[in-house]
């Protein structure tokens, strides 16, 4: 004897929810979507402004003149962007960037040659 199970029947359609409350402001001091150039986002960006952040050679992202200090910087490749990305925060730092520079961003392609990419950064 074959046994089959009841065809499904459609769902009705869910009910829209009501709107949340606006959740608390970040955390973050500071961030940015930093342009190839060192040019900054300003609608995805927040305390960093483009007299923050200077290209050095191919690719050394300096940022100074912050107004704080970073204690963490976290960076990443915008999406779909491949490659490498390395961030730190003086004094370790290298040599790339001038004196008073408070953090650093380098980025790197593929085959792991320094090459410009845009990034975001997150200072706290």
């Amino acid at each position: 004897m074959e046994h089959r199970l009841p065809r499904a029947q459609q769902a009705p359609p869910a009910r829209q929810a009501p709107a949340g409350a606006t959740g608390a402001a970040g955390t973050a001091l500071a961030f940015a979507k930093v342009n190839v150039d060192a040019s900054i986002d300003a609608t995805k960006s927040k305390n960093i402004t483009a007299a923050m952040v200077t290209l050095e050679g191919t690719a050394a992202y300096c940022f100074w003149n912050l107004g704080f200090t970073p204690i963490t910087a976290l960076a990443t490749l915008v999406n779909f962007s491949n490659g490498e990305i390395t961030a730190g925060l003086a004094p370790d730092i290298g040599g790339v960037c001038p004196a008073g520079t408070q953090a650093r961003v380098e980025t790197y392609n593929d085959s792991g040659a320094i090459s410009a990419k845009p990034f975001i950064i997150w200072f706290n």
